[in-house]
């Protein structure tokens, strides 16, 4: 999630959707790595859609996907505690999201 004003922010999600989906259907991707700057705050974070991205991991194309990790940067300042346990909670509380890292396919680097 960039920022885009003062006020907004960009979601990158479906333009990643996008680009993984143009793997062929065969193909041996085991591992990816997605990293999102996480300049916004927690309400933003609850309102961003996950569900065609996981719908996508989930699809038999990435059969042989075992392991995603979602990581979050930290600031110069590095990462507050509170923000660590809300990353956390707003993104196992997900329907799309939870039986994934219930699962272990997405490992969090917050």
């Amino acid at each position: 999630m960039s920022k885009m004003n003062k006020k907004r922010f960009s979601n990158p999600l479906p333009w990643i959707n996008s680009v993984i989906s143009t793997l062929p259907d065969e193909n041996a991707l085991s591992e990816l790595e997605l990293s999102f700057d996480l300049g916004l705050t927690k309400s933003v974070l609850q309102q961003v859609s996950w569900a065609e991205l996981s719908a996508t991991l989930c699809s038999e194309k990435f059969k042989r996907l075992e392991n995603v990790v979602f990581t979050f940067p930290t600031s110069i300042t590095g990462p507050s505690e509170e923000r660590l346990f809300w990353v956390r909670d707003i993104l196992h509380q997900n329907d799309h999201l939870c039986p994934l890292l219930i699962g272990g396919l997405i490992q969090l680097v917050i």
